[in-house]
């Protein structure tokens, strides 16, 4: 599928779109899958413990599970971590 993604033609950062092209154009890695929850963000994650005692307890709102790869997951979570704080560059 040779030519399906393209940089835009009028961009300030040429060289940034290509490298994006480029990365889109890799083979994918292998594929590992395993049991995701699929909406894993910091609001679905219980703690309990206070300061330097704090643990992760538990996880909830399972009702999205699938299987497939743990990328989702990590991505999914990234994105809400930084809706909420933001991101440093």
């Amino acid at each position: 599928m040779e030519g399906a993604a393209a940089a835009p033609q009028n961009t300030a950062r040429p060289e940034l779109w290509q490298r994006a092209v480029d990365v889109i154009r890799r083979e994918p890695p292998a594929l590992r899958p395993c049991f995701l929850h699929r909406d894993f963000h910091p609001g679905n994650v219980l703690f309990e413990g206070e300061g330097d005692d704090v643990r992760i307890s538990g996880v909830v709102d399972w009702v999205e599970t699938s299987w497939g790869p743990a990328d989702l997951d990590v991505a999914h979570c990234s994105t809400a971590l930084a809706l909420l704080h933001g991101v440093s560059l």
